[in-house]
């Protein structure tokens, strides 16, 4: 799958704060038949940096379902369906502080109905507290949209914007932190979170458990390179078909160290390991130039050992980026991307014995799916990861 999107500075921002304001910042593939009205109105309460959002958007198409484009990726606020949603939110900036700690807030909602349902969710809603370089948030929080929103995974292939945030807890380095061996040329940034997926899926609460680590090196005021790898693992929770899962906190050590379930679980999991567990590998080249910034990355989904060996190393999504450095040119900012995972590690698959005991192989790659945790990398039936990819829930 390839991609090239483009963004232009085409926005009519009507008057000053408290007035209403039409925009067209959803940029999509152009052949597409439909309209979009949005209508927002905006009250800010300069003093105690309070802001108040409701908008009111209306979307039709002239077939049952909306293009693709323009449902991906809207933190599962947008319906395939046409619809009609309102969106609201409270919430406080930081703003600027020489205070240690500081702490924000943000409560959002979404109401939206189509011709086959209505209903209210929680959008956003979560407590962030700072103190110096760390972070910890509590409650529902989108993660921060990156590449001007172009990118079709939000340039990690195994979490996009695609499906709505999950409540939970995440601790993590609010930005790159030098180390004191290396402070000119090395530093590192990476979270912890737990989190529940409650949604109606298969196994009923699964929990979900997230960290990542990347190191940021510095050649030159110019050039920097950052690797990492993010790891997920869906675990506990109780299935009508397996029984309950797992859920100690023994099991959850083997979850957060990536290693083999006990006897207490299911015959796969105790060959390979607990839950469902996948990750991606990232490496990200950034050049800052007088009149460009340009960036290249690589994002390398696994789900297995074969996949963490990179047995599957042709499968993933490969970007450039270009910042032109002009906001108000006719072309701001270029992403191209490339999708690939036909390789899945060959074609050798997993497979049972006349014994009924089951044996690991390399092959045959199911991304996003699993066996056991049957509603998949979903979260109210949307993809967590890349929204090209369609999964069980």
């Amino acid at each position: 799958m390839v991609m090239v999107m483009v963004k232009t500075p085409l926005k009519n921002r009507g008057g000053k704060d408290g007035s209403i304001k039409v925009k067209f910042d959803k940029w999509n593939s152009f052949g597409f038949l439909f309209f979009l009205i949005v209508g927002s109105v905006h009250v800010y309460a300069q003093e105690n940096q309070t802001h108040y959002l409701v908008e009111l958007n209306t979307i039709q198409a002239t077939k049952s379902t909306v293009p693709f484009w323009l449902s991906a990726n809207s933190y599962g606020r947008i319906q395939q369906q046409p619809s009609t949603l309102v969106y609201s939110t409270i919430y406080n900036d930081l703003g600027a502080s020489s205070n240690d700690f500081q702490f924000s807030y943000k409560v959002g909602t979404t109401a939206y109905n189509t011709s086959e349902k209505s209903a209210v969710f929680i959008d956003e809603l979560y407590g962030d507290l700072h103190y110096k370089k760390w972070g910890l948030t509590v409650g529902v929080k989108h993660h921060e949209m990156l590449w001007e929103g172009l990118s079709s995974t939000n340039g990690t292939i195994t979490k996009s914007t695609n499906a709505r945030s999950y409540p939970g807890y995440e601790l993590y380095l609010k930005d790159f932190v030098t180390l004191p061996f290396a402070k000119k040329w090395l530093s590192v940034k990476g979270n912890y979170g737990d989190f529940l997926l409650n949604d109606k899926r298969s196994i009923t609460n699964t929990r979900l458990h997230t960290k990542s680590l990347f190191f940021k090196s510095i050649f030159n005021e110019k050039c920097k390179l950052i690797v990492g790898m993010n790891h997920y693992a869906q675990w506990a929770g109780t299935s009508s078909l397996f029984g309950k899962q797992p859920s100690s906190f023994n099991d959850y050590i083997r979850v957060i160290t990536g290693s083999s379930g006990g006897s207490d679980a299911v015959g796969g999991d105790q060959i390979n390991v607990l839950g469902n567990q996948l990750g991606s590998y990232q490496v990200q080249f950034n050049y800052s130039g007088s009149k460009t910034n340009w960036n290249v990355y690589w994002s390398h989904l696994f789900e297995d050992r074969s996949g963490r060996e990179l047995m599957n190393y042709p499968d993933a999504l490969y970007g450039f980026f270009i910042d032109f450095k002009n906001p108000e040119a006719l072309v701001s900012h270029l992403l191209t991307e490339f999708t690939y995972t036909k390789h899945a590690s060959g074609d050798v698959p997993h497979y049972t014995d006349d014994q009924g005991i089951a044996h690991a192989a390399s092959g045959m790659d199911n991304y996003f799916n699993n066996g056991v945790y049957q509603s998949g990398w979903t979260y109210f039936g949307n993809t967590i990861g890349s929204p090209y990819f369609t999964t069980k829930h």
